[in-house]
């Protein structure tokens, strides 16, 4: 017959090495969205730095094509016409100016509560998976020590049971694990003082 220390050695290893088949998986998980996390951040970075490189080029054109514009014209305005094309010029200037750091800060703000998501997604898995393995060292500690209570057969009989009950789960023929002392101590359970007697 099987021994009942064996059996919860065999126990714990299965537990241990479900354990740590939920840990690398839990590791996957976690490089596998920070590294799409950066891949997402370096992307929009790189299209928020080319979008001011852009703006960049543009506003050095139209400041160009403006002061081709100004030499053309300057034979024909006067100083006051000259100061309010300056005043035209700055206030588009600072229009796009203000634009382009609208959009960047929109980009900004957007990375930002990409980054906060990410953090609480992990911070959600890692609670989940903590209280699951408190659950489950709460229960294997009360089952060994609600098991160590009981006499020896019953511990026997439940041992029995469960070897029986994982041989047909697999689909293979059950083993009668009971022994001839088992058999005979079967009648002492009926005598097994109660809170009824």
């Amino acid at each position: 017959m099987l021994d009942l220390a064996n059996f919860e050695k065999e126990r714990e290893k299965r537990h241990q090495l479900e354990k740590e088949k939920r840990e690398k998986e839990k590791d996957v998980d976690y490089k596998s969205i920070l590294r799409d996390a950066r891949r997402v951040e370096r992307s929009e970075l790189n299209k928020a730095l080319d979008t001011r490189e852009k703006l960049r080029q543009q506003r050095l054109k139209e400041e160009d094509n403006m002061d081709h514009e100004m030499i053309q014209i300057s034979k024909e305005t006067k100083e006051s016409d000259w100061e309010q094309y300056d005043q035209q010029r700055n206030a588009h200037r600072n229009e796009r100016e203000s634009l382009a750091k609208k959009r960047l800060n929109q980009r900004h703000e957007e990375l930002v509560s990409f980054r906060k998501q990410i953090h609480l997604q992990q911070q959600e898995q890692e609670d989940v998976e903590r209280r699951r393995e408190e659950w489950v060292t709460i229960y294997e500690v009360r089952n060994k020590e609600e098991n160590a209570l009981l006499p020896e057969t019953v511990q026997e009989e439940i041992l029995v049971n469960v070897l029986q009950h994982e041989g047909s789960e697999d689909g293979e023929e059950t083993i009668d694990f009971r022994s001839e002392r088992l058999k005979k101590n079967k009648l002492q359970l009926q005598f097994i003082p109660t809170p009824e007697h």
